[in-house]
């Protein structure tokens, strides 16, 4: 294979990030359709419009443990298509139930919920294919690609269902995300089954085949369900990355809450331009895929955490020196090098965990990590919203910058600063069996 063509020629790679890219988007536009479809056509209180909104948080606390453990235990190419083909279906209920009559905003919650596990499930099935796809060597660029196609998503999706709603009509959005799940699925099928099967592991072959006793059974079943808390204990370097991530998605949350406050009643940023400004600070995250390998060469797998946190990520600390007209411009260039910063350490923690993580716990490590997360964000959201009601916007937005920042005080250490970073095979493959230190 001629290194220009590279890892994005291999059996897979592109329906995988094709597919994850197609499904990514159409997550988008249903997270704009189905709130437009509860005020507009339901008429929906506010306090219906809300519980829609937080559902995510909820969702995700009930469901990630268990779908890490499902992760470890099916093949993910049979999970990736099943998850999108359900996700095809919950789409496309709300565009049948008003047409039969029978829409209410029950139903609506439910579609919401529904879609909700399915992107869980989605989000931490993609975590644990790359390694399968191409070498350990490769795997920074395609995490990146990925990573980056994200960012592509999540700027572009807002925009495209926007546009279909307002052309279309309301349900066009939902119809579109029907159809970008069905075609997700349909790329999906072409990743190799026989490399993306977890039960294939040395690990689970080698179990036991002796009936434990009912305690030890119990007590094996409860280990095997948190097994990717007892992975993040046992690898010190896992444990800082989760650590400084959750420190940084709690202080992010709380700028994301007063992120609309702060733009039109501070920068008195008028109503159409608040969109012109997301979408290009967003930008920044696209700009961070394509980057990223470059980075990762220059400094190392490990090392390039610490770059991206506490070099890239530096003017997130302009935000508070913000001020109208072309003040804007401190905020625009926080949220910018956030979002390329953002894009580079998520690639790279992804791709350390696919390193050192064995085959057949990446789905509960991945499933763990977003458990903490949103449990911590969850609480953010809360306390900051109490805040709100005793302080101004601007100290929430000081504060919130100084802990973005601070989140990668967490990694000054040995254990990402230290030259052998991550012990590979002679072939440039990973020993998973010493990958826990």
């Amino acid at each position: 294979m001629s290194p220009i063509q590279g890892p994005f020629r291999r059996r897979g790679v592109f329906s995988f990030l094709g597919g994850s890219f197609i499904g990514n988007t159409g997550t988008e536009i249903s997270g704009i359709a189905l709130p437009l479809v509860a005020i507009t056509l339901l008429e929906a209180s506010n306090a219906w419009v809300a519980t829609i909104e937080a559902v995510a948080a909820i969702v995700m606390l009930v469901v990630a443990l268990p779908i890490g453990l499902l992760v470890d235990r099916t093949n993910r190419r049979r999970l990736l298509v099943g998850t999108y083909l359900v996700g095809a279906v919950f789409a496309s209920l709300i565009p049948f139930l008003w047409i039969t009559g029978h829409l209410t905003i029950a139903w609506v919650l439910l579609v919401a919920v529904g879609l909700q596990v399915f992107d869980s499930l989605a989000d931490v099935t993609t975590d644990t294919v790359v390694p399968a796809l191409v070498p350990d060597a490769e795997m920074d660029k395609v995490n990146g690609a990925y990573a980056s196609s994200r960012s592509v998503a999540e700027v572009g999706g807002a925009g495209i269902g926007g546009g279909l709603i307002s052309v279309f009509g309301l349900f066009a959005g939902l119809i579109s995300n029907t159809v970008a799940f069905i075609v997700s699925a349909i790329l999906m099928l072409r990743l190799p089954k026989e490399t993306l099967d977890p039960t294939t592991s040395k690990l689970l072959q080698t179990a036991p085949r002796i009936r434990p006793s009912r305690s030890k059974r119990i007590a094996h079943g409860l280990s095997e369900f948190l097994g990717g808390f007892s992975v993040y204990r046992a690898n010190r370097r896992l444990g800082l990355i989760l650590v400084s991530s959750v420190t940084s998605n709690v202080f992010s949350t709380m700028a994301g809450a007063v992120e609309f406050l702060f733009l039109v009643r501070v920068l008195e940023v008028p109503a159409w331009g608040v969109g012109v400004v997301v979408s290009f600070t967003a930008v920044g995250g696209i700009v961070g895929g394509v980057i990223n390998a470059p980075l990762v060469r220059i400094f190392g797998p490990v090392r390039i955490m610490v770059i991206t946190q506490l070099v890239i990520n530096l003017p997130i600390l302009l935000l508070p020196f913000a001020f109208p007209g072309i003040g804007l411009s401190f905020y625009i260039a926080g949220w910018f090098f956030y979002a390329m910063s953002s894009v580079v350490y998520a690639s790279a923690v992804i791709t350390y965990r696919q390193r050192v993580v064995p085959t057949n716990l990446l789905g509960r490590v991945g499933a763990t990590s977003r458990w903490i997360n949103s449990l911590a964000v969850g609480g953010s959201a809360a306390l900051t919203a109490v805040a709100l009601t005793t302080i101004e916007i601007w100290p929430v937005v000081l504060a919130s910058s100084v802990g973005i920042y601070v989140s990668g005080f967490w990694l000054l250490n040995r254990h990402f600063l230290r030259p052998d970073e991550v012990a590979t095979r002679g072939d440039g493959g990973t020993n998973r069996t010493e990958a826990l230190e």
